[in-house]
């Protein structure tokens, strides 16, 4: 657009005359033209654009719809898709049986999906059933029951039924509803045939029929079954008994496998099903009705003493009033059980009345019921006979307290409070902090200042071991080593030798506690342990003011003071350097994963464990042992015996379980890597048989383990001390092991000295064939040797594995055996075999070794070095090349190996079994001994393995 002449005029309030308007339009009439031409150029371009952006969608269309044929997703192998689709289930609740639902729509998706969803048994063995009000949707909704059953086929089922016009239990004052209720009958027709299926069952029943039905199954047609919740709606008002009293009497009730039971009982505590297994239940949920109310129900309920294994109670108790009932004590031992939910149906009789005085002498209901481990109670519409402090009392330990109370105040009539409570004037004030005594928990002494040494590691990528980062961290020393005094700053001991204080800790765990603290470490001067860069030196005998034995020390999360790090080591492979040239027989120096908590136990111990990871707390392993002295915070001090051999040690009643991978355990004479699994995850306190014993079924854990000790394997040559060995002891080495899979299937042990890598030895043993763990192994072991597979038992593999994947803490020790002289790991065991069974001997050391007093005095200066630890993928911590294999038998010398180049070939220039053969950045030999393929673990390394 030209100059224009009216320029300064513009966005002005100046009004021109009529001259000067026409010379305006006059000016305007080719600024007008070329907007014309402009506008249709804009036009022209417009149509242009939307034909380009038509061919642009289309062409797209086209690349994404071959992209897709490309997609890794179409290549995925069935089992990952199969793992895929089994995470669309839902976590919280079952599938309802629609098209929306996960399997169904996964099904629609494509041939291959639909292929591999009807092929995936799990996915079809969860149903959330909703029984309809009418017979036409009935008998469209059986049928796809029947055939989500029949894809199912022989996996365990979760099942739960509900009414369309769904009416849980509720309580009613006054006339019941008389609503119809849908009939389930027709469809527990269906899911009977299945019974021996089912896992996990909820069953909302509304006729009688569904009862009779039920009592035609006994305990060995549902060997699944781990949980079972039957909701009767026979009955919809629970003040009100069902007139079926065989309910009460079904079969169904005694399953032994049964771990969770949800019930509700008509005619009141008296009809309780009398099969019920009450020593296996891990939770248990009562309804109970009355016959005439109110009532008084005895709590401890009359069964809990029974309930040795539970872990959560919840009782509903219509009507009832509760209280130590006249004549009857049921006093409970129950060390799992870590939640109380107590709720009363509301009528006009049921109130708590707050702040009034208990009569002397009154009882709690709560002062018969041992359960060190209870955090939450829940207290819904109750009626007390004492009041609120006095019951709350005898559980110092709560974290948490749920209230929905009705309240009869003086002068302000009924309130119903949630949460917390409170009145309407200060006079009537109830502080809850009043109420609940300040929980204190374990102390932390402030004698001795807590300096963790520093000790660096390092987590790699690529292959070869030279793309590593090196980790700052820690080590911090095991709680039961520490000084342990009464009070923060005191110096009196609440634990002396092996004794605890009688009068401190002799009655009460958690007072005990509350009482004692464990101080801060002098960790060279009092425990013989230092570092240096990436080494750690762990001493036997330290001799201070007193002699300290032995030492367990974990590694701390990097940068942190109050968390261990965890090694997910599922499909990766650990490296380490040792020296255990000064470690004579009975002595084991071991390395070793526990799936311990990352910040000691603090966070499950409900505020009574301070000390937590900072002070070396929260150890557990799979000998579930009971000489630890604090357990979540709780001192295993009432019921504590002395060693009769140990001066430092005892038992207690509880133990603490969890998961172990011993990576290494070892003197120079022999080693063994071990993996033991539990049939719980994580760290669970035991007692009793629970606490478990070595080849037994009983218990938690695998004490046994499945391990691979060479000697014992029979191959004489291949680990101890002098040149006439493979693995020389007398000199540093290092040690490889390697997570094969996730899940894990196998494990896999490499050794490197002086430049030479060294596959594990094979088997020697008939029968008994490889040279690595795997369940096939194991049980092939323990066939060999005559002991039970409580390996498999208690989870074998997958079990360790899901270990693995949760994370678990490093630990380091050095120890002596007060239980079995270490004869389990170099030299003949047990003592009541001969040494020549197979099996029976693990290492040269004399029968009569290993005696701690022996030990103790005549090896005073051994001690272990750990350095330059290693974290990452499959052969990204070292470099494999060409390893070699020591042989079987008593050869008076190792094998001819050869030296480990950056990429050299071996003789032929074949790679023999377990080398590398290929990955990013290899640049050396590729094709592998005959029998074996090279197989790609990770985009950096391919393995030499057996097809």
């Amino acid at each position: 657009m030209a100059q224009s002449p009216f320029a300064h005029l513009l966005h002005t309030n100046y009004v021109p005359s009529d001259a000067e308007c026409d010379r305006i339009r006059a000016f305007l009439t080719t600024p007008r033209e070329d907007a014309r031409r402009l506008s249709a150029e804009v036009v022209r371009l417009q149509a242009l654009l939307n034909e380009a952006k038509s061919k642009h969608d289309a062409v797209y269309a086209e690349i994404a719809a071959h992209e897709a044929l490309i997609s890794p997703l179409r290549r995925l192998p069935d089992d990952i898709l199969r793992a895929v689709f089994l995470c669309t289930l839902p976590q919280t609740r079952n599938v309802v049986l629609t098209p929306t639902e996960g399997p169904m729509l996964l099904s629609l998706v494509c041939r291959r999906w639909r292929d591999v969803a009807l092929s995936t048994s799990r996915l079809w063995a969860s149903l959330h059933i909703v029984i309809p009000g009418s017979q036409t949707t009935t008998d469209a909704l059986r049928r796809v029951v029947k055939l989500w059953l029949s894809r199912a086929g022989a996996a365990p089922l979760s099942i739960t039924t509900r009414l369309s016009n769904t009416r849980r239990m509720q309580p009613f004052i006054g006339t019941s509803p008389t609503l119809p209720l849908p009939d389930s009958t027709p469809f527990l027709q269906d899911l009977i045939p299945a019974a021996r299926n089912w896992k996990r069952v909820e069953l909302l029943l509304s006729t009688p029929d569904e009862w009779t039905l039920l009592a035609t199954l006994r305990p060995d047609d549902t060997p699944l079954l781990q949980a079972l919740d039957l909701r009767n709606e026979v009955s919809s008002n629970p003040m009100e008994p069902a007139s079926d009293a065989h309910v009460t009497k079904l079969p169904l009730f005694g399953v032994p496998s049964l771990r969770s039971f949800t019930y509700y009982v008509p005619g009141g505590l008296k009809s309780l099903p009398p099969s019920i297994p009450y020593r296996t239940l891990t939770h248990l949920d009562l309804t109970l009705s009355a016959v005439t109310f109110p009532a008084v129900i005895p709590f401890p309920l009359p069964f809990l003493p029974e309930c040795v294994t539970l872990q959560s109670l919840a009782v509903s108790l219509p009507g009832y009033n509760v209280s130590i009932e006249e004549g009857a004590a049921y006093p409970a031992d129950l060390p799992e059980l870590s939640r109380v939910v107590l709720g009363m149906y509301l009528t006009d009789r049921d109130f708590v009345t707050v702040g009034t005085p208990s009569p002397a002498g009154t009882l709690s209901p709560f002062d018969l019921l041992h359960a060190p481990a209870l955090r939450t109670l829940d207290l819904a519409d109750a009626s007390f006979d004492i009041s609120l402090r006095e019951m709350l009392r005898p559980l110092p330990f709560l974290t948490r307290l749920r209230f929905r109370w009705s309240l009869r105040i003086a002068g302000l009539g009924y309130l119903v409070v949630y949460g917390v409570i409170v009145c309407n004037d200060m006079s009537g004030l109830i502080v809850l902090a009043a109420l609940l005594p300040a929980v204190i928990g374990q102390l932390i002494g402030t004698n001795q200042a807590e300096n963790h040494p520093p000790l660096q590691w390092a987590t790699c990528t690529g292959t070869g071991g030279n793309s590593c980062t090196t980790q700052s961290s820690s080590v911090v020393i095991d709680a039961n080593w520490r000084w342990t005094h009464i009070g923060a700053s005191g110096t009196t001991n609440c634990y002396t030798g092996n004794t605890w204080d009688q009068a401190t800790c002799g009655t009460n765990g958690t007072a005990c506690a509350t009482a004692c603290a464990v101080d801060g470490a002098d960790y060279s001067g009092t425990y013989g342990i230092t570092t240096s860069g990436n080494a750690l030196t762990l001493k036997f005998v330290t001799v201070s003011q007193q002699p300290n034995i032995g030492s367990r020390v974990y590694l701390m999360a990097p940068g942190s003071q109050d968390s261990y790090q965890l090694f997910k080591f599922a499909n990766q492979e650990f490296t380490f350097d040792v020296d255990v040239s000064q470690l004579p027989c009975g002595l084991n120096g071991a390395l070793y994963f526990a799936q311990m908590d990352a910040d000691g136990g603090v966070s499950k111990s409900g505020g009574r464990n301070k000390a937590g990871a900072r002070y070396g707390t929260g150890y557990c392993d799979a000998q579930c042992p009971r000489d630890i002295k604090f357990i979540n915070g709780v001192a295993n001090s009432v019921g504590w015996t002395p060693s009769p051999n140990d001066t430092n040690a005892g038992t207690g009643t509880m133990g603490t379980c969890c998961p172990e991978m011993d990576v290494w355990e070892a003197n120079s004479i022999s080693t063994a890597f071990t993996p033991h699994p539990c049939t719980i995850q994580g760290q669970s306190t035991c007692t009793g048989s629970a606490c478990s014993a070595p080849n037994v079924t009983q218990g938690t854990c695998d004490q046994a383990g499945c391990d691979f000790n060479a000697y014992r394997m029979g191959v004489l040559n291949a680990f101890g001390p002098g040149s006439s060995n493979v693995i020389n002891t007398q000199q540093k080495f290092t040690v490889v092991t390697q997570f094969i899979g996730n899940p894990i299937t196998e494990i896999r042990r490499f050794y490197v000295q002086n430049g030479q890598v060294f596959a594990n030895p094979s088997s020697a043993i008939s029968g008994v064939t490889g040279n690595s763990l795997s369940d096939s192994f194991c049980a092939a072991q323990k066939t060999a040797f005559g002991d039970p597979n409580t390996f498999a038992q208690k989870g074998g593999m997958a079990g360790m594995s899901q270990s693995a994947n949760a994370g678990m803490v490093l630990v380091l020790s050095i120890w002596d055996d007060h239980a079995a002289n270490m004869l389990w790991l170099d030299a003949p065991y047990p003592p009541t075999k001969s040494p020549s069974a197979p099996g029976v001997t693990r290492g040269t050391c004399s029968p009569n070794s290993g005696a701690p007093t022996q030990v103790e005095s005549q090896s005073p200066n051994a001690q272990v070095i750990y350095s330059n630890i290693k974290f990452g993928p499959i052969g990204s911590t070292f470099n494999q090349g060409s390893a070699q294999t020591a042989t079987s038998g008593t050869g008076s010398g190792g094998p001819t190996s050869t030296s480990t180049g950056s990429g050299g070939t071996s003789t032929g220039g074949t790679v023999p079994e377990f080398g590398q053969c290929g990955g990013q950045n290899y640049n050396g030999p590729t094709q592998c001994v005959s029998g074996t393929n090279c197989v790609q673990l990770n985009p950096f390394f391919f393995q030499c393995l057996r097809q």
